[in-house]
């Protein structure tokens, strides 16, 4: 065959963008992130965060973090989407479009697949896994009706792979020749997972997609409008939050208090002060817990600011300082700001989670 019949052939084959791998809440889950119409959603199982409106994710390297607020469930059959703020959607580059809505071919054209997967640590590991069987199950044992089609897929030790699969890889996406081909939602043991067939994802959402439903989950959430000092929103945070129905996303309304234990590394959050352009800050003022017996002040925090007029978040350190219980902390800026960056690098007590009760910001005039 010549070699222009081999490339006129090979761009008829169909070409799908690289999907993106992300872990969810500090490493506990993953999912996939989707574009779609010119936002940013991430694909996970339901039961990764069944319940709080609005869960923390990270990217692998060069890592990049956001949050999902949920605006889908569909806990039957136990996955769910939300839609992506951060530095995190500036890596969406899978159309939902592009999605399979039929793998019969490639899973009944192959028993080798990939599990893909975003470690603790921000690494992507790509296991190498046999497919042993295609099956309709209950989504949840002994549940009495409502079946969906399963892949279920063991390590490929033939082939040398060795790595276990461990807790936290709910919502890893398996594929096959670069398609996805499900989203595991149990691992029934080290070398073993159970992925929701894609189409179960897919089609659903396509569905829903087209039935302009979108915020149906939402109805009920406060709207977040800052009314002390400079509006701003709350697109990223690091840290286990001690309580999930309270996310940090109410700092911009004043509704709720930044309350995380230590995960790894620093705990953080970012502010977003425009979403193009800067904006002079002439001042932050931040508060400490409310209550020392139930949750720690922190003590030395970093500052860090995006100058950026366009484009993905760079960081600089602005400054560093330290609190004192009981309180607020005023910090000088007067400076032209895009987002800012709180890292809290430690408390004044352990054991106990850390506390920020409020943030404002002040326009520098």
């Amino acid at each position: 065959m010549s070699a222009f019949r081999i490339l006129f052939f090979a761009l008829l084959l169909p070409c799908a963008a690289k999907a993106e791998a992300v872990a969810l809440k500090d490493g506990l889950g993953q999912g996939l992130l989707l574009r779609h119409l010119g936002n940013c959603y991430v694909a996970f199982p339901s039961h990764v965060h069944k319940d709080g409106p609005v869960l923390n994710l990270f990217t692998p390297s060069p890592q990049a973090a956001g949050i999902a607020t949920v605006f889908f469930r569909r806990t039957e059959a136990d996955f769910a989407l939300g839609l992506v703020r951060g530095s995190a959607s500036e890596r969406c580059t899978l159309p939902f479009a592009k999605l399979p809505r039929d793998t019969s071919r490639l899973l009944n054209g192959s028993r080798s697949a990939v599990l893909e997967r975003v470690n603790p640590q921000g690494g992507l590991e790509r296991l190498a896994m046999r497919i042993d069987r295609i099956g309709w199950a209950a989504a949840t044992e002994g549940a009495p009706s409502g079946l969906y089609q399963y892949v279920f897929a063991s390590t490929d030790t033939a082939a040398g792979e060795t790595r276990e699969v461990y807790q936290g890889t709910s919502g890893a996406i398996l594929y096959i020749d670069d398609t996805p081909v499900g989203m595991v939602v149990t691992a029934p043991d080290a070398t073993t997972v159970r992925a929701l067939r894609i189409e179960e994802v897919t089609l659903p959402l396509a569905r829903w997609f087209a039935s302009g439903s979108f915020g149906a989950l939402n109805e009920s959430q406060p709207e977040e409008k800052n009314t002390n000092g400079l509006p701003f929103t709350i697109t990223e945070w690091t840290g286990k939050l001690a309580d999930d129905a309270v996310p940090p996303t109410g700092l911009a309304a004043g509704t709720a208090p930044f309350r995380v234990f230590p995960a790894s590394g620093a705990v953080s959050f970012v502010m977003e002060i425009s979403e193009a352009g800067t904006v002079g800050v002439r001042e932050l003022l931040l508060s400490g817990s409310t209550d020392e017996d139930t949750a720690a002040t922190p003590r030395k925090i970093a500052i860090d600011v995006d100058r950026s007029r366009s484009g993905p978040a760079d960081f600089r350190l602005f400054t560093s300082v330290e609190m004192t219980p009981g309180t607020p902390l005023a910090v000088s800026m007067n400076t032209l700001v895009r987002r800012i960056r709180v890292r809290v690098l430690s408390a004044w007590s352990t054991g106990k989670p850390i506390e920020l009760s409020s943030v404002s910001v002040t326009e520098a005039k």
